[in-house]
């Protein structure tokens, strides 16, 4: 584009030099006609001034103003009523050659002759100053030229730019179908590179908004049928508890009919737990804040797990900071959050391993925030679902209800605050960020600098 624009210019500059250069040519070779034709007249003796300027005039076409010891002579009429004020300084000065006046462009020829001329001023005619009209071949050069311009431009216009938008609004149509980010012209510059990066930012929301919307749905969804779970299924639940525990008091000396009643009670437990899951998850969170103290919430959730911890072989390496203030927070939620976890990260280790909880503080956006780490020392999180492990009723195992992550991401951020996880072969690591006061802002982003990563991972994985 900017090529055929340089090649416009340079025809339309050719042809206003082409136009400027002869009327230069016409302009040097009047002023050398008029003036030969001057010295001419002036040796002709019998001729009186005013036929001489009558004759000047008519031969050169253009007007002719004679100055002489008796005044002024012209021809025609009021040649120079504007023009007298640039002429008699001209002739004041001497001055021989073009002089630009108000009246017009004249050629002044100082002079002296037995007429008493002292200077002779003799106007360009119009035809002299204005470029000469075009010919038929010219007209159809410059029609060929302003053609050929124009289809270069044409081009450079389809190359540059039609045509990228073209390739690029196809990559865009086939980014969204297939939930794909792979657009040409990311890295250009100029305003389809502007244009590619913009659609890359409209895709990536688009993609986000459809992912909301679908989980929103589902738990839509999910709502209704916790409703008719919750009277089909819990209460005939509670009833066969209480009936295990009578029976579990009369067979007080079976021990086989007691093991056996355990079991069944410990089932019935996970049910429970996951019923209470189910429904709980459909409903809004409504933290009821207090001042609390994460430590002891950490200590009372481990207390808690103490016996599944053994009983899978975790060592269990705790690390609290020194001083950690109170934090504005749902003891009962925070705990439910860390039992989500840690339960998560017992079954990532399947056979035996470490687990280390710690907790402190750590700047994020310009304000301090309290930071529960969990880390395992399990295989990690395959990378192809690491995007999806926060998604409701996501689940890579048979029993699992997909709800543990998602009621914990859930219960964070209605505390305002965020959870984020890093992964690889070595271990995961879950922290979560709270603020600490009542009136500390909601966190909208963690710098990953605040993050400490795991042993042999490159940059952590946020999980939103």
């Amino acid at each position: 584009m900017v090529f055929a624009l340089l090649f416009l210019a340079a025809v339309i500059g050719g042809r206003a030099m082409g136009a400027g250069s002869a009327v230069r040519v016409a302009r040097e070779g009047f002023a050398r006609r008029a003036e030969a034709l001057t010295r001419a007249l002036l040796e002709n003796p019998e001729l009186l001034a005013a036929d001489y300027v009558r004759k000047l005039a008519a031969v050169t076409g253009g007007g002719v103003a004679v100055f002489t010891e008796d005044g002024i002579r012209e021809a025609p009429k009021g040649l120079v009523e504007r023009a007298k004020r640039g002429l008699v300084a001209a002739m004041s000065d001497g001055t021989a050659g073009d002089v630009e006046t108000e009246g017009g462009l004249f050629l002044s020829v100082p002079v002296k002759s037995h007429l008493l001329v002292r200077h002779i001023f003799i106007r360009y005619p119009e035809r002299v100053l204005s470029p000469p009209p075009m010919t038929a071949r010219e007209k159809a050069e410059a029609a060929l030229l302003a053609l050929a311009a124009g289809l270069v431009a044409a081009f450079l216009l389809h190359l540059f730019y039609v045509e990228p938008q073209r390739v690029l609004a196809k990559a865009a149509g086939r980014a969204v179908e297939q939930s794909s980010t792979d657009l040409p012209y990311l890295q250009a510059r100029g305003p389809i590179g502007d244009l590619a990066r913009s659609f890359l930012s409209s895709i990536t929301k688009l993609k986000r908004a459809q992912k909301d919307l679908l989980a929103s749905e589902k738990i839509a969804v999910f709502n209704q049928l916790t409703v008719a779970i919750a009277h089909e299924v819990r209460n005939p639940l509670t009833a066969m508890r209480m009936t295990a525990q009578v029976l579990r008091r009369k067979l007080a000396g079976d021990a086989q009919a007691l093991e056996r009643l355990d079991v069944m009670m410990r089932e019935m437990d996970r049910l429970k737990h996951h019923m209470d899951q189910l429904i709980n998850f459909g409903k809004p969170y409504k933290p009821e804040m207090r001042q609390t103290s994460v430590v002891e919430v950490i200590e009372e959730t481990l207390l808690l797990l103490r016996r599944q911890l053994e009983h899978a072989r975790i060592t269990v390496v705790k690390s609290y900071a020194d001083n950690l203030p109170h934090v504005f927070v749902d003891p009962v939620q925070l705990r439910q959050v860390l039992l989500n976890i840690i339960i998560n990260s017992m079954q990532a280790m399947a056979k035996s391993g470490t687990l280390t909880v710690s907790a402190g503080l750590a700047k994020v956006e310009g304000e301090t925030v309290c930071t529960i780490a969990i880390e395992d020392t399990g295989p990690g999180i395959p990378a192809e679902i690491r995007e999806r492990i926060f998604e409701p009723f996501f689940s890579t195992r048979k029993a699992g209800t997909g709800l543990g992550l998602a009621i914990a991401k859930k219960i964070v951020e209605a505390h305002g605050g965020r959870i984020r996880f890093v992964s690889t072969d070595k271990g995961t690591i879950f922290r979560l960020f709270l603020p600490i006061s009542p009136k500390g802002r909601r966190l909208t982003e963690v710098p990953t600098s605040s993050f400490k990563p795991l042993e042999g991972s490159d940059e952590p994985d946020t999980g939103d």
